[in-house]
C-alpha cells in the first residue's frame, strides 16, 4: 500500500497531482519520507496498524486523501478518518475535482487587475490595446499590484503567441535589476528630498543594494519597489516620475535583459544550473522512472523539468538541493 512516505521516487505524486492540479500548493510545504513517519504519533495516522495516510497537519491530510483515493480496497473506516480530518483543517473538497476539458463555449471573462474585475481583456482585446490601459492607469496601482497585472498580459500574450513590450517585462519584474543603476538612483533620491526620514531610509537601501548581485530574486526585488514608492510618497518625489525620475518599479528592474529563469527548491535556484546536469543524476536522486519525464532525445526539456521540481514536496527539495550542492 503506497502512501506518501513511501513514494520513494514520487511516481505516483506526478500523477496524482496531474489529475488533482489544486493539491500543488498543499504539497510544496509537506514534510514526507520515513524518518517523518516515525517521528509522528500512533494516533495521527487513518491506518494506524500499518502507519499510513498521516494526518498530523493541513498538508498530511490533503496528500493521504490524494493517495488513498489511488488506493483499491481501502477500508471505509480510513477514508473516514481522512475526510474527517479534511473537514477540521476546512480543507475544501473542490480541490479534488479532476481536471476535465471545459464543455461550455462561453469565453470566460478576464481582467488584468482580476480582483478588483478591472481593465477586461478578452479575444476582441489586442494585446498593443491591454498594454497601452495597463500603463495608463499604472500611476494608480501599487508596485505588486502592477506587477500582478503586467504578469496577467504576459500570460495572454503568449497563450495568442505574441509578445509585450519590454515596458511591460519591466512591470512584470522579469528583466535582470542593475545594482549599480538601482544604487544611483536611490542615492540621487536621498540628495532630492526635503524629508529627513525618507533621505534616511534611501541613503540605507542604497547601502544595501551596493552589495547586491544577479542571485537575488525577484520577489525581493518586488518588495524593494514596493517600499521605494512607499518613501516616495513620503519624500513628495512621486510627482516626479517618469519626468526627472523613473517609478519604483522601473528604477528596481531598470535593464531590457530578461531575467534569469529560476526554480523554486526551498531556495531559488537559476533554472540554467539545473539544466547543466546530466539526466542520469536526476534518475539517481528521484528514480530512473523522472528521467524519460524530463528528456527528449536524451535532452533536458527546461519546462519539464521546472515543472516536476517545484511540485516534489519541500523535504525532497532540500534533499535535492543538498544532493547537487546548489
Amino acid at each position: 500500500m503506497i502512501d506518501q512516505n513511501n513514494d520513494v521516487t514520487f511516481s505516483t505524486l506526478r500523477n496524482i497531482i496531474g489529475t488533482y492540479p489544486d493539491i500543488r500548493e498543499y504539497v510544496k510545504t509537506a514534510s514526507v519520507g520515513d524518518s517523518y513517519r516515525d517521528s509522528l504519533p500512533l494516533d495521527s495516522f487513518a491506518d494506524k496498524s500499518n502507519r499510513r495516510f498521516p494526518l498530523a497537519s493541513k498538508q498530511d491530510a490533503v496528500l493521504s486523501k490524494a493517495y488513498a483515493i489511488k488506493v483499491a480496497n481501502l477500508a471505509p473506516e480510513i477514508m473516514d478518518n481522512i475526510d474527517t480530518a479534511l473537514a477540521l483543517y476546512e480543507v475544501p473538497s473542490s480541490i479534488f475535482q479532476e481536471t476535465k476539458t471545459a464543455s461550455s463555449t462561453v469565453e470566460p471573462k478576464k481582467y488584468l487587475l482580476e480582483e478588483q474585475q478591472k481593465l477586461p481583456i478578452d479575444s476582441s482585446t489586442s494585446i498593443k490595446l491591454a498594454e497601452k490601459q495597463l500603463f495608463y492607469n499604472k500611476s494608480k496601482l501599487k508596485p505588486t499590484t502592477l506587477n500582478k497585472a503586467a504578469s496577467v498580459l504576459i500570460k495572454e500574450a503568449y497563450a495568442r503567441g505574441e509578445n509585450v513590450s519590454t515596458q511591460t517585462l519591466k512591470y512584470a519584474g522579469l528583466v535582470q535589476s542593475d545594482p549599480e543603476s538601482l544604487t544611483r538612483w536611490l542615492e540621487a533620491r536621498a540628495a532630492s528630498t526635503s524629508n529627513s526620514s525618507a533621505k534616511s531610509a534611501f541613503d540605507k537601501l542604497a547601502t544595501i543594494t551596493k552589495k547586491f548581485d544577479y542571485s537575488v530574486s525577484r520577489e525581493e526585488l518586488i518588495k524593494l519597489s514596493n517600499t521605494i514608492e512607499q518613501l516616495d510618497e513620503l519624500g513628495g518625489l512621486t510627482r516626479h516620475y517618469n519626468k526627472s525620475l523613473p517609478d519604483a518599479i522601473s528604477t528596481v528592474f531598470n535593464t531590457k535583459v530578461a531575467m534569469q529563469p529560476m526554480v523554486d527548491l526551498g531556495k531559488q535556484v537559476p533554472l540554467a544550473s539545473l539544466l547543466a546536469i546530466d539526466p542520469a543524476v536526476y534518475g539517481d536522486i528521484l528514480g530512473s522512472d523522472i528521467v524519460e519525464e524530463i528528456t527528449s532525445e536524451g535532452e533536458i526539456v527546461p519546462d519539464a523539468l521546472a515543472s516536476i521540481l517545484e511540485t516534489l514536496p519541500k523535504d525532497m527539495k532540500e534533499s535535492l538541493v543538498k544532493e547537487l550542492n546548489l
